[in-house]
């Protein structure tokens, strides 16, 4: 099977790398596929890092001939399968290729839904299928009227062999001069408002004043300067910034959730998550908040700790109680979620799937 992934934004985070590890899969297990993406997108620059064979494509707000263009040429020469959009503006692209004749996939990676009604009209007809992260997405869209039918829930996919529990903490806890005995709480995400890391920030007098030994890790970088500003403003006003890391990106992220003693989601917003399955699969305990898809993998006393967003005293009981308890019972049960549910291989094999009903459509 040919398969175009599409992707138009220039940032790099979660979608942008879900993408890329789809063509790394697939190309490594039979099948071809590209990236299309804007010259000056991130994503070009990790596809390159990785031989992930890649095109430029100008993408912009519209749909614009020049990349209209380009990718009907595209089409044309290399006769694609079907097309698969991983964002608003390429889909927009992808449905001028539908009406065109082309299969097209749109994966929808975020809450971040226009109520816009060309964008409406878009989710239910400008694709053959839609893959969601979560059911919360699913249900989303079902009440802006996409058929349930032409929906798939699949959700992230781990490699267990890099996300291992049996790995060690001690490269991180080497370089950044943590002893063995000091709990470390880690925040791995992009840094933007709905993130949260301001609300782990507001939490931290209370969890040192019950654990005084321990250390605090945000692990990503900021989408924009004022939201790296806003963070470090947030920080300058804490009585415990001393204990505070900011890592910039990372991309041993494996080993961050392995010096972990609790890996903490402080999200006002949350489609699904890569982390939370990540920790699971490397028995460490969860803290998260109840939006979006995290309820979903998070269930209170069984997978992990829920807290409401945006509020650092319920946030810094949770990780105090998770810091002291015996969480040998919730671990094991985490880790049973992520060996059933999110091995990259089913993932992808759900996706393949998703692509065959795709491809006996009738339009």
């Amino acid at each position: 099977m040919r398969i175009l992934h599409t992707e138009s934004s220039i940032n790099w985070g979660g979608k942008e790398l879900r993408a890329l590890e789809e063509i790394r899969w697939l190309n490594a297990h039979g099948h071809e596929a590209w990236i299309a993406a804007r010259p000056n997108a991130k994503i070009l620059e990790w596809a390159r890092t990785w031989n992930v064979p890649y095109f430029e494509v100008p993408f912009r707000g519209a749909v614009l001939p020049a990349a209209m263009s380009r990718l009907w040429s595209l089409m044309r020469q290399y006769r694609f399968d079907l097309v698969h959009c991983h964002d608003a503006h390429d889909a927009m692209h992808g449905a001028v290729l539908r009406l065109l004749g082309a299969k097209v996939i749109r994966t929808l990676h975020s809450e971040g839904i226009s109520r816009r009604k060309l964008q409406q009209l878009i989710w239910r007809h400008g694709s053959d299928r839609v893959i969601v992260v979560s059911e919360v997405l699913k249900q989303r869209l079902v009440a802006m009227g996409v058929s349930s039918t032409k929906i798939e829930v699949i959700n992230e996919g781990i490699d267990l062999a890099e996300f291992n529990f049996r790995r060690t903490g001690d490269k991180i806890r080497s370089e950044f001069n943590i002893s063995s005995g000091c709990k470390v709480l880690t925040n791995i995400g992009m840094i933007r408002p709905n993130k949260g890391q301001r609300y782990l920030v507001e939490a931290a007098d209370a969890i040192v004043a019950a654990i005084p030994d321990v250390r605090f890790l945000l692990v990503g970088e900021a989408t924009r300067m004022e939201f790296d500003e806003e963070l470090k403003s947030s920080l300058a006003a804490c009585s415990q910034r001393d204990k505070f890391v900011l890592t910039g990106y990372r991309t041993d992220v494996a080993d961050f959730i392995a010096a972990s003693d609790c890996v903490v989601i402080s999200s006002t917003a949350e489609a699904h998550s890569r982390v939370v399955p990540q920790a699971f699969a490397m028995k460490r305990p969860v803290v998260a908040t109840d939006v979006g898809g995290l309820p979903e993998l998070v269930k209170p006393g069984v997978t992990g700790t829920l807290v409401p967003a945006a509020d650092p005293a319920a946030l810094a009981e949770a990780v105090i109680s998770t810091l002291k308890a015996d969480n040998s019972s919730i671990l094991d049960n985490a880790y049973s979620m992520a060996l059933e549910r999110f091995q990259i291989d089913g993932m992808m094999q759900r996706t393949l799937a998703c692509y065959e009903r795709a491809l006996g459509t009738n339009r």
